[in-house]
């Protein structure tokens, strides 16, 4: 549910401990804000936003990564370079707290300028659950066979 006056009100600062439990792959991120210094995320837990800096660059960055409707996080928004980390976090934080107004199917791939490594967005593929299945039953499988074997050598 959207709250747009309390919107704001909704976002909260995480430890990194949080954040990686709620988006443990934080590195991909690198190539785009840096190293991560700030975590944020809504009430819901459906959005989380990371302050990052390079230590070559001046610039504070961020991102606001959403989660799909696989329960994947998926970026949202990237910010601009900014000069000050107040500015940042007060834009971060707006950025969460928008998230959770847009749809799930608003989050989207970020077009990232030719300078700057792609950044790879992942979903779930179907196909893995099928995988899962065979992985179980040949498990099923191997442990029968052993059972088998060690009654028979009994």
């Amino acid at each position: 549910m959207c709250r747009s006056s309390e919107a704001e009100l909704a976002v909260r600062s995480i430890g990194r401990k949080e954040f990686n439990r709620l988006f443990p792959y934080t590195d991909e991120l690198t190539p785009f804000i840096g190293k991560g210094v700030e975590w944020f995320t809504d009430d819901a837990r459906s959005a989380v936003g990371i302050i990052g800096r390079s230590p070559s660059q001046p610039a504070w960055r961020y991102a606001v990564l959403k989660r799909s409707q696989f329960g994947d996080f998926k970026v949202a928004h990237l910010g601009e370079a900014l000069a000050d980390l107040p500015t940042t976090r007060d834009e971060c934080q707006r950025a969460v707290a928008a998230a959770e107004c847009e749809p799930t199917a608003g989050a989207h791939e970020v077009v990232v300028p030719q300078a700057e490594p792609a950044l790879e967005v992942q979903q779930k593929p179907w196909g893995s659950l099928a995988l899962v299945v065979l992985i179980l039953a040949a498990d099923v499988v191997t442990i029968g066979i052993v059972v088998l074997l060690v009654h028979h050598w009994r």
